[in-house]
């Protein structure tokens, strides 16, 4: 029996696969890659298999020769020269659909020269979405917004506890199902297999595991943060050296994804602090050993979950959208105004923020209407129309601090000096659709102190302020929990 739950990427796979010679799927370990692309392959040979690996490297052109296609080359990185070879087997035979990759490590693509170029188009996958947890086949959601359908809450949305657990679950395929002591066994598993074999897959040669584990830890704490880099390597108890060297190995492992700063100016993106996230809530359960009671009782980390929660949702949905968003966060100077989530469309912008109904509901709007208003400089200034104002449409269970939605107008792009004949407003385009999404909470995560800056001789996990203890609440105290 087939229990393949369908993943939002099989039917851009296999478009691609029509016009294209070659994909190359990369994610993090465990994502479902091998799974997902052997479903459209005809032949698959696995190069984790040393016996497999090591005849590859010995004739790479050969070990392709006459092989029924699609080809699927699993974990290619562990045949380093296989990549040559098919660069030279598509230069030689350019017809569609011929070769499937799949890769848990990133470091062969960051090589000065790499042969895939040109000829292997890469396709990344992420761990799964909540939809796609539950079997659902969704169109994506800013896609949905982007057309001006209205964010409407699904009916059996959770109430804050639900997707407090939610998080906690996770993507990664080989834990659904499981029950929490077991996917906390395999989340486990799963870290120390990072820290020791992929970490060397990725050029982590020589690297101490325990240091890198201690760093990832300290990124753990601060997912969906802006923490200074510094705070991070000293938390670590690593020097900045060091500490390079590890983000450079955390991209390539693809454990880290990392949001720019939006701005009207795109050159400034460059120089402005990137919020980052780890891939999947489930990771920072992992790490700090979490269940719902333990997050509820810690106002910063429920808001660091859920919103990373919220941006690996999107980010799952964007490789698929029509719409090509692209993710980022906004905040003015000193943090005065804060927006988790900003999508760019083609010169369009959808923001989300998150709201529990812990914040008074006039201070809950306050973000987002300041864009809608035109208070916020850039793209987000509008003309021609009053904005929409913002309004909350409930989701879930808003008695228990549910989640909501808070739609708000947004503006198409416009170039500063662009108004026509010196009239403002003149040159402007109309008012966008309302499609400003807000759907998890906020609880002021990034504001006040952060969990990393308390003085302490222990890695930050084991301060009472980071990790709730099981028997009590955190030093934070319970703080509307």
């Amino acid at each position: 029996m087939d229990d393949y739950l369908p993943r939002s990427v099989d039917s851009k796979l296999a478009e691609m696969l029509k016009g294209l010679p070659a994909l190359m799927i990369l994610g993090p370990r465990a994502v479902g890659k091998t799974t997902t692309a052997a479903r459209l392959a005809a032949h698959v040979m696995y190069l984790d298999d040393p016996f497999t690996a090591r005849m590859v490297n010995a004739d790479p052109d050969g070990a392709l020769r006459g092989l029924p296609e699609p080809v699927l080359l699993d974990e290619w990185q562990e045949a380093p020269d296989l990549l040559a070879a098919v660069k030279r087997s598509v230069d030689a035979d350019r017809r569609p659909g011929r070769y499937l990759l799949t890769g848990s490590v990133r470091a062969r693509l960051s090589n000065r020269v790499w042969p895939g170029t040109g000829r292997v188009t890469p396709v990344s996958m992420h761990p799964m979405t909540a939809a796609e947890v539950r079997g659902r086949n969704t169109k994506p959601l800013l896609d949905r917004l982007s057309a001006g359908e209205p964010p409407v809450p699904a009916p059996d949305s959770p109430d804050l506890r639900g997707y407090i657990e939610m998080a906690l679950q996770g993507g990664f395929p080989p834990t659904l199902g499981l029950d929490e002591q077991n996917r906390h066994e395999w989340m486990r598993g799963y870290l120390e297999m990072v820290f020791t074999r992929d970490l060397e897959a990725a050029g982590g040669n020589g690297r101490d595991p325990d240091r890198f584990g201690r760093y990832f830890e300290a990124h753990a704490l601060d997912t969906a943060g802006l923490a200074e880099h510094k705070t991070l390597y000293d938390a670590a108890r690593i020097d900045r050296k060091t500490a390079l060297a590890y983000d450079r190995l955390l991209r390539d492992l693809m454990l880290i994804q990392e949001a720019p700063a939006w701005l009207p100016n795109r050159l400034k993106r460059l120089v402005v602090s990137r919020k980052r996230y780890l891939v999947d809530p489930a990771l920072l359960a992992g790490v700090l050993g979490l269940d719902a009671a333990a997050v509820l009782r810690d106002s910063n980390l429920l808001g660091r979950l859920l919103d990373t929660f919220a941006a690996a949702q999107l980010r799952s949905e964007a490789v698929t959208a029509e719409s090509r968003p692209r993710l980022c966060h906004l905040r003015t100077h000193q943090g005065r105004r804060e927006v988790d989530i900003v999508a760019e469309l083609a010169g369009r912008r959808i923001a989300g923020d998150r709201d529990q109904g812990r914040r008074r509901p006039d201070a809950a709007r306050r973000p987002l209407s300041g864009l809608a208003a035109g208070r916020l400089r850039g793209p987000f200034r509008g003309g021609g129309g009053a904005p929409h104002r913002p309004a909350l449409l409930p989701a879930g269970r808003p008695d228990m601090g549910g989640p909501h939605l808070h739609p708000v107008g947004v503006t198409p792009a416009v170039r500063p000096g662009s108004e026509a004949g010196g009239r403002p407003g003149a040159g402007r385009m109309p008012l966008g659709r309302p499609s400003v999404l807000a759907f998890l909470p906020q609880t002021g995560h990034n504001r006040g102190q952060h969990p990393l800056s308390a003085p302490s001789e222990e890695p930050p996990c084991l301060k009472s302020s980071c990790t709730p203890r099981p028997d009590g609440p955190s030093a934070a105290g319970p703080r509307g929990a």
